[in-house]
Order: structure tokens, then sequence, then C-alpha cells
């Protein structure tokens, strides 16, 4: 019995040694612990957990997208002139037409029956060009040449005023063109000092400068002489009135100038009917015809069929040269530039390698709907550069509009840039003791994911998911560290 409860009472000793034993080491753990907050690599063990990205020497491209809809840049529709008969069409949708080359035949019957009219015309305006001339006696004539020469000189200053008002649009024109040229010749110097273009290209830009500039000056100086040419005019035509008024003073046959009159009448009315009939044949051939070299895209009679007037025959497109206009927000217009390069994406191109420029910027927004909302969105036409492309009329394809590319830059994750109230832009970056900087930075461009800084250097680690907690001089645990290149730039 004695020796039973011996043993039960050393088994009780041991295990209470081992507990004190256990809480012994817990304790000097912890201590341990509290002593060396980091790992053998100088990691706190604890801390505020952050993901970090270096900060690396790249090339950063900044791209806006939009979707648009291939179109000819060049493209007309022919219309008939009057409501006629297509006895025959004469081409196919695909076929290549060169200008005036004929398109279709109309029922010759509609033709024969104005060319009848236009010789009875003919013969009435004689006529009543004869009677007029029977009525005129030697002082009708007088009159009669006193109010062609005021008709004359009003005629001239008309004829000199309408030459004024298409030299000063011209010139307007011109200082368009030039301001263009002007901005063309420095971005391509921009081009030509990156290397991008050859120096003969540059040479092209300053001689198409020098042109216009050439141009404006010979405008400038016509519209000097225009404008003495109106005076002058402007003299004559009331040198005429007077001689008129004088005329008519010194001839006074109410009656007689009545019947005249009435006689002029005639003679311009018939005048007006065989000018009329003229056109209407001439209207009809040139709806016969291509109104320019291209391909015919769509046609919208058939053969045999009664055509209305003013209704469209067919369409021809010159599918060499092409267009795709895009809306993009006010947003990113203002990046936008005439010349900047584009790459198209699309299911119909697939991964052939389509390029183009951006031609057109529009001066102006217009609002439309999106959706609940309104949006002011601004038109840019862009240019396809490839002649011999998978692109076609009527294709939606997704564009990339390049508005900026700097090579050998600083670049850091949108992620690690904090915007504060005031506008200061900050870069929280992790040191090698594993405390928080906080840094002041500038942007520069954007892509998808990244962006250009300067205040930051190469290989700097840069805290990706900021929260308030994160502050200067705070103890922070990296998760992981990215050096790869990320999305969003791209690495010539």
């Amino acid at each position: 019995m004695n020796t039973k409860i011996k043993s039960i009472n050393n088994k009780k000793l041991i295990m209470g040694i081992g507990i004190v034993s256990i809480l012994t080491i817990f304790v000097v753990v912890a201590a341990i612990n509290q002593k060396n907050p980091s790992d053998s690599k100088g990691m706190p063990k604890s801390g505020i957990p952050v993901n970090i990205e270096e900060a690396r020497i790249d090339t950063l491209i900044s791209k806006v997208s939009a979707t648009g809809i291939v179109e000819a840049k060049e493209s007309e529709t022919v219309y008939v002139s009057n409501t006629l008969k297509i006895e025959d069409i004469l081409v196919e949708t695909g076929d290549t037409v060169k200008k005036d080359e004929a398109l279709v035949n109309y029922d010759p019957s509609f033709k024969k029956e104005l060319e009848q009219q236009l010789k009875e015309a003919e013969i009435a305006l004689q006529n009543a060009d004869l009677r007029l001339q029977s009525m005129t006696t030697a002082d009708q004539i007088e009159i009669l040449n006193a109010e062609s020469s005021l008709s004359q000189a009003q005629k001239m200053f008309r004829d000199t005023q309408t030459f004024l008002n298409q030299i000063e649009l011209s010139v307007e024109q011109l200082k368009l063109k030039v301001k263009d040229a002007e901005k063309n010749l420095e971005n391509n110097k921009i081009l030509f000092n990156e290397g991008a273009i050859a120096k003969r290209d540059l040479d092209e830009s300053n001689r198409q400068l020098t042109e216009l500039k050439n141009q404006l000056s010979t405008e400038e100086m016509k519209i000097q002489s225009a404008k003495l040419d109106i005076e002058n005019a402007e003299k004559q035509k009331s040198i005429a009135q007077h001689n008129l008024s004088t005329t008519y003073n010194k001839f006074s046959d109410p009656k007689q100038e009545a019947e005249i009159k009435i006689q002029k009448n005639q003679v311009e009315s018939q005048k007006m009917r065989v000018d009329t009939l003229k056109e209407k044949l001439e209207e009809q051939l040139l709806s016969s015809k291509a109104s320019m070299n291209g391909t015919v895209v769509e046609i919208f009679a058939e053969k045999g069929a009664w055509i209305n007037q003013n209704s469209p025959l067919l369409k021809i497109s010159n599918l060499d040269n092409l267009i795709i206009k895009v809306n993009m927000s006010e947003y990113d217009a203002p990046s936008i530039e005439k010349g900047q390069r584009v790459t198209f994406k699309g299911d119909a191109i697939k991964n052939a390698l389509v390029e183009g420029r951006v031609s057109h910027v529009a001066p102006t927004a217009t609002i439309q709907n999106m959706g609940n909302s309104q949006e002011a969105m601004v038109e840019v036409t862009i240019e396809v550069l490839n002649k011999d492309s998978t692109l076609k009329p009527g294709y939606t394809v997704d564009v990339e509009i390049i508005t900026a590319e700097h090579e050998d830059t600083v670049v850091i994750p949108l992620l690690g840039v904090v915007d504060e109230k005031d506008g200061t832009k900050i870069a929280y970056i992790m040191k090698d003791d594993y405390t928080v900087e906080r840094r002041v930075v500038k942007t520069g461009i954007y892509s998808d994911l990244y962006v250009e800084v300067t205040g930051v250097n190469e290989g700097e680690k840069i805290i990706t998911n900021y929260n308030p907690n994160i502050k200067e001089g705070a103890k922070v645990k990296p998760l992981e560290t990215k050096t790869q290149l990320g999305d969003g730039h791209d690495k010539n």
C-alpha cells in the first residue's frame, strides 16, 4: 500500500516538473521575441502588411482608346435629276470605275422630248428678240444702251465684290493651313530629333510651309487690288446710273416704254426656259456617268424600273483612302493632336498590323446622350495609312491613339501614388529598415496601370496598397515584391 502511494507521488512530481519546464520555455521565447522583433533576415515579425513594387526605368506609352466604324474618305452618291425609266445598268457592285464612265442607260424617249422642247424654246426666243428689235426706235436704242451700260456696271461691281469675298475666304483658309503646317513642322522636328522620321520628311514639311506662306502673301496682295477695283466699279455704276436718268428724262413716252419693258420680259422668260431645258439635258447626262474614280459600293435601282426625281442611283467610294471617326470624351480629348500615331484592333483584321494617324480633331464638342446622362464628346478623324489593309468600310474597329511615349523614364504603379486633398501627390516608400518614408512626387504621363514620376529613384520599393495607418516612420511588413514588367506600359 505504501509502495503504491509513493509511486503516485513520484508521477505527480514528474508532471509538475514538466509543466514548469514548458512554462519556462514559453517565457524565455517570449522574452527573446520581445528583445528580437525581427527574423533572421531583418524583416519585422509584426508590422502593417503591405504590397511592394520596385520603381524601374522603362518606356511608358500613354494611350486612349475608342471604337469607330471604318468609312471611305471620299464617297459620292449619284442622283437622278428627273423621273426616268432605267433601260440598263452597266456596272455591278465591286466594279472599279473612272470619272465620267457610263453607269446606266435611260429610256431615250425622255431625252428626245427634252431636245424637241429645247428647239421650240430657242425658236420662241428668236421671235421674241426680233419683235423687241422692231419695237425699238432710235430713241429707245439710246435708252437701251444706257440701260445696258448700267447693267454692265452693276454686274462688274457684283463680280468684283464676289471676287473680293472669295479672295478673303481664301486668305482665311490659307492662314489656317499655314497654322497647321507650322504645327506639323514643329511635330516633325520633334519626330526627327527622336529619329522617328527621315530628313526628307522634315524638309518636305518645311517646303510645304514656305509654299503656303508664299501663297498667302500673293492672295493678300490680291485683296488690295480687288478693293481698288471695287472703288472703280462703284464709280462706273454711279456714272451709268446718272446717264440712264438723263436719257429717261430726254425721251419720255410712257406707253411705248411699257410695251418695250413687256417685250423685254418676254425675251428674258424665253431665255430662262432655254437655260432650264439645257440644264435638264446636262443633268440627265451627268446622272448617267461616274462623278469620281472609285469602286461601286451600292446600287439602289434595278434594270427596267422607274426611278423618281432626286432619288439615289448608286454610290461610289474611293477604297484606297479609308478613315475612322471616333468620339472622345472631354477627359481624353485634350491629349489628342493631329499627326499622332494610331493602332487598330478588330475581329475582321485579327492579328494584321494596321496603322493610322490622327488627321483631324473637331474644334468643338457635341453633347451626346450616354444612357441616363449627357456627355460632351469631341469627334476625331483617323486616316488609315495601310493602303492594302484588310479593313473595309462598315467594319467596327477598336482604336488606340498613342498620345505620348517616353523612353528611359522612372515608372511606378498608379496604386503607388496617393492624391491628397490639396492636390499634392505622395508616394509611400519602404526603406531598407522596413520603415515608411512619405515623399512628394510629380507625375507625368499615364498608361493603364503605371505612371511616370519624378522624385523616386530606380529600385526604390513603392507601397501599392496604401491605407491611413501607413504613415511616416511606421513599421511595415512586405507581403510580396514585384519586379517584373507590369501590364500597362510597353517595353521596346
